[in-house]
């Protein structure tokens, strides 16, 4: 099995609405396939906040399941 590493995981942002914010989780710049994201933040920083907070557990996570 090859180990994904943790540096192909990043979050990005996108406003989809105006003053509406969104992040997403993404590997390699595409969707996982489960797409992991939440949005309607008034800003673009903290949707920046939420979504690296999101990242750090989704990383945390896949370094125990691999543990297993």
């Amino acid at each position: 099995m090859t180990v994904p590493s943790r540096h192909s995981y990043r979050v990005i942002t996108s406003e989809v609405a105006p003053g509406q914010w969104e992040w997403e989780i993404v590997r390699h710049n595409r969707p996982l396939e489960i797409r992991l994201r939440e949005g309607l933040f008034r800003s673009e920083r903290a949707a920046i906040a939420a979504g690296t907070a999101a990242l750090r557990e989704f990383l945390k996570f896949l370094d125990t399941e691999l543990i297993r």
